[in-house]
């Protein structure tokens, strides 16, 4: 009989498929939370996996094919139902699925009847469903330069300049459960990327996006990746930035700041210093800088970002209300080759 090795069912989000020619069921990341708590281990944000060839399912036979379709029905339909809780069979014996390691749980549950609580989405879960709706809202080559290093993050791979390496953290951020605020401060504190801030704020839109979805188990969690916005620094802004005194005399703060302090400052540039920025711009010896300086004094001018003043073109500039409309932008790569054939014509 032929193989049915590449064939899998899709009727629901419980998938059959076949695994080494028996068949297997994967469960949707929805459900990750109650097989972690029947595993005790994290899956680490990845799908559960299920082989049920040990009772006798064969990726050659159509027949189990067909029964293993209706058992993945039945556990989704179970497992999605409002009263789940008294639905589902954790030993998986009123699935035909019983004897296996599951079996031993019928000692510890609960009477029929009582509330049986689910633990908590993990944040790897919320974050793969975030995506899936991130991805449809934005350009894709933002998607990807965005959120493909913060989802390395959130997974525990980090890439380490010294060995020239990826590292994988042994408790990523990905297998911890929403409702752990304190084991996700601990953990999100010891990611050390540049895109931190970002990653937080991406976190705490996922987290927002799945309580709106009803993903979450317990309505009352809180969003553990809420930032204080309104703490007051330990040194202010006013503080930073006074004059100081050095040897008794007065000094500007920029007198007493190293090289690299003053290169990571984000302050904007005062009136008079953008002017002398243009400026050097225009009068430059070189032609590729001075191809760039309307770029540059446009960029000052209107504030917009260079990867959207690339992007414009003249039906998007309106002479007689004297109006640039912006309404799109280059990702990173297509930004970059756009400069770089322009500066080739010069």
């Amino acid at each position: 009989m032929k193989s049915q090795s590449n064939k899998v069912q899709s009727a629901c989000d419980v998938k059959v498929y076949s695994d080494k020619g028996s068949l297997a069921l994967r469960f949707p990341l929805r459900h990750n939370a109650l097989w972690e708590a029947m595993d005790g281990k994290s899956l680490k944000g990845k799908p559960k996996c299920y082989g049920i060839g040990k009772y006798g399912f064969s990726a050659d036979s159509p027949d189990d094919w067909k029964r293993a379709s209706a058992i993945a029905a039945q556990l989704e339909s179970d497992l999605d139902h409002p009263e789940w809780d008294k639905l589902f069979d954790r030993t998986l014996a009123k699935y035909g699925l019983g004897g296996g390691k599951y079996a031993k749980l019928a000692d510890i549950i609960q009477l029929p009847g009582t509330v049986q609580s689910l633990p908590e989405l993990t944040v790897g879960a919320m974050w793969e469903e975030y995506l899936q709706w991130k991805k449809t809202t934005i350009e894709e080559t933002t998607f990807k330069n965005r959120y493909y290093t913060l989802t390395n993050a959130i997974n525990g791979k980090l890439w380490d300049k010294l060995s020239r390496t990826r590292k994988i953290a042994d408790n990523p951020l990905s297998g911890i459960r929403l409702d752990a605020k304190t084991e996700i401060n601990a953990t999100t504190a010891l990611i050390s990327i540049s895109a931190h801030n970002k990653l937080s704020s991406a976190l705490s839109e996922a987290f927002e996006y799945a309580k709106s979805k009803g993903l979450l188990v317990n309505p009352t969690t809180e969003n553990p990746f809420v930032l204080d916005k309104f703490s007051v620094p330990a040194i202010t802004t006013q503080q930073k930035y006074a004059d100081k005194v050095v040897n008794g005399e007065t000094v500007a703060w920029h007198e007493t700041e190293d090289e690299n302090t003053l290169e990571n400052d984000r302050r904007a540039f005062t009136k008079v210093e953008r002017d002398i920025i243009i400026k050097a711009f225009y009068e430059s010896d070189s032609k590729a800088i001075l191809q760039v300086a309307p770029l540059v004094e446009f960029l000052f001018l209107t504030g917009c970002r260079p990867s959207e003043a690339v992007a414009l073109t003249w039906r998007d500039v309106d002479f007689e209300r004297g109006v640039v409309k912006i309404t799109k932008s280059l990702g990173r790569i297509a930004f970059l080759r756009k400069m770089r054939y322009n500066n080739s014509s010069v």
